[in-house]
């Protein structure tokens, strides 16, 4: 649910240019007719937009791998422990916590995929 209710929505409204998506892509259509004083703001914003979609793409692969390890359970290479490991560095991302502490948190306690 989080998905399709979370940052998805937010997706495609940047993806379609609707209203609710100009403001995170504006400053990125219209560079040139900005102020020059004003310019950095756009490397600014460049940098931050990065950060947030690479710390989702990592949540999406994440979310992917806790699935697919809850469903074969693979033994070796500790990846449980690798699992947990990276839960915890992303933890600190507040839509990220909120995906781990709404389905696998739980997810992993109920079936047994522990830290070690």
């Amino acid at each position: 649910m989080e998905f399709a209710y979370g940052f998805w929505q937010e997706y495609s409204a940047i993806s379609h240019a609707t209203f609710q998506g100009l403001p995170q892509i504006g400053i990125f259509l219209a560079p040139n007719d900005m102020p020059h004083d004003d310019q950095a703001k756009i490397d600014d914003a460049a940098e931050q937009m990065i950060a947030i979609h690479v710390a989702r793409v990592a949540a999406v692969l994440l979310c992917t791998l806790t699935e697919v390890q809850v469903y074969c359970r693979f033994d070796g290479a500790n990846i449980n422990r690798r699992l947990h490991q990276v839960w915890k560095a992303l933890i600190p991302v507040p839509e990220i916590k909120k995906l781990y502490d709404g389905r696998f948190c739980k997810l992993m306690e109920e079936k047994g995929i522990f830290p070690d």
